[in-house]
């Protein structure tokens, strides 16, 4: 791996009540939904945590999804961007920009090598923004991560 950080951004479905990005009815299992694959300059999260988003500038963010489907909290590799900038939107809230992809069929995690101690060191994911650069997890999703519009999985 390069000498590049990540970070992640987790996206509580159950608590927000939609999907990321597309207009995907919130009923929908995430094993039915595919995403668009393509290469976007349009890549956005929101978070409250300034000082960890100015330190990022450059660097790669995944993007988590935890929905609870069938009793039981599932959690995503929903997608990867570069982080290219950000603007303060409120006294609370931060947009953070970048260009990235979706994965076009969201990796299951939980029964990954090492998920539960990857969820153990994000605090559960409550933390939501943060640097997960010294965590082996993060060679994991940077695995199902690439530049190329044909990786699925």
């Amino acid at each position: 791996m390069n000498n590049h950080t990540f970070y992640i951004q987790y996206h509580n479905a159950d608590k927000l009540g939609y999907f990321p990005g597309d207009e995907i009815n919130f009923n929908t299992l995430v094993k039915d939904i595919t995403l668009k694959n393509e290469e976007d300059d349009d890549f956005w999260i929101y978070t409250s945590k300034k000082k960890s988003v100015e330190k990022s500038i450059g660097s790669r963010c995944f993007l988590i999804l935890g929905k609870t489907e069938n009793k039981i909290k599932n959690y995503y590799l929903w997608s990867s961007f570069e982080i290219q900038d950000y603007q303060q939107k409120d006294n609370e809230i931060i947009d953070v920009y970048g260009k990235g992809r979706n994965i076009k069929n969201p990796i299951y995690l939980n029964n990954l090598p090492y998920f539960d101690n990857f969820k153990k060191f994000c605090g559960n994911f409550g933390i939501g923004f943060q640097n997960i650069t010294n965590n082996n997890f993060c060679q994991i999703l940077n695995s199902y991560t690439s530049d190329s519009p044909t990786k699925t999985n």
